[in-house]
């Protein structure tokens, strides 16, 4: 009876240290959460209403991927404000455009870090977008 109890004991403790080994070793293996994101560009005063010019997308996680022209510097700027769209709209806005108003929309939508995300911004000129924005809108 002693030795049942023992072979009892043995084996919840066991089972018990081997749920925590693998438990832990789940946490440590989870994968990175995806940055996958859709960048577009058109002339128009709101994503309703632009023609889109250009549409690219882009990988920050796990790895940098995607048909971005610059998309290690624009995830280095997403990571550096952690996916702050508004952040990266207007970074040097003392630069100097012409006064035109010919509105130039960008849209990203997809996912930062697992989450999904859905972002609008209107410059008023290419210039502007050009001069004032991260590399993310320079597509």
């Amino acid at each position: 009876m002693r030795t049942m109890a023992k072979r009892t004991a043995f084996a919840s403790s066991l089972g018990a240290s081997l749920l925590i080994v693998t438990a832990g070793t789940a946490a440590a293996a989870a994968p990175e959460p995806q940055s996958r994101l859709v960048i577009g560009v058109g002339h128009g005063e709101n994503a309703q209403s632009m023609h889109a010019e250009r549409t690219v997308s882009l990988g920050c996680a796990p790895s940098v991927t995607g048909d971005h022209p610059h998309a290690v510097k624009a995830c280095d700027d997403l990571m550096r404000v952690d996916g702050a769209f508004d952040s990266l709209a207007g970074l040097n806005q003392h630069k100097a455009c012409t006064l035109e108003y010919r509105p130039v929309t960008v849209t990203v939508d997809g996912y930062w870090k697992g989450k999904r995300v859905s972002y609008e911004h209107t410059f008023a000129n290419t210039c502007v977008k050009n001069l004032n924005a991260s590399y993310l809108f320079q597509v």
